[in-house]
């Protein structure tokens, strides 16, 4: 027979686990039911999706990352070609 012991700093009566189980397991369970033929239905959200497309993205390159923001910061990023390149780009994905 092994009790539990309580652990909070207040006293809490013991609880003998094996009497407790043998209550659990007396106690009256419905029977498994059979399951009918049919149709299998699964239906995803649009957040499941969502997420489903992020985790197909590239890892983040923090160096990449943090390169640009120091050149952004020091005023040495933004420049006529690189604009020009990002406008570019925009105008492909369109």
């Amino acid at each position: 027979m092994s009790d539990v012991s309580p652990i909070a700093s207040y006293p809490t009566p013991r609880v003998d686990s094996a009497r407790a189980m043998a209550r659990y397991e007396s106690t009256a369970r419905p029977e498994p039911t059979s399951v009918r033929g049919g149709e299998d239905r699964v239906e995803v959200s649009a957040v499941s999706t969502y997420l489903a497309k992020l985790r197909l993205l590239p890892a983040v390159r923090h160096d990449l990352v943090r390169t640009i923001q120091e050149e952004i910061a020091s005023g040495g990023y933004d420049s006529p070609e690189k604009l020009n390149a990002a406008i570019d780009e925009m105008i492909s994905d369109m």
